[in-house]
């Protein structure tokens, strides 16, 4: 009984940070657009710089094969 009545007490004051007044501060609509935008052009980004160079080796590493047989 001790776990769930901590836990309940955790949830609380979980609660109690994250509503309204509380001690986070949540982002505004176009804080949290501009980060939305930011996050999704950096994966954006990093997916096809990943990809380009998987297309690179992959066709160095063809080519290695190749060689050798």
């Amino acid at each position: 009984m001790k776990v769930v009545s901590r836990f309940k007490k955790f949830l609380h004051e979980v609660w109690m940070e994250a509503r309204p007044g509380g001690r986070i501060n949540w982002p505004d609509s176009r804080k949290l657009m501009e980060s939305t935008v930011l996050v999704l052009a950096c994966a954006l980004f990093f997916m096809l710089y990943v990809g380009v160079l998987d297309s690179i080796f992959g066709q160095i590493f063809v080519q290695l094969t190749q060689l050798f047989r």
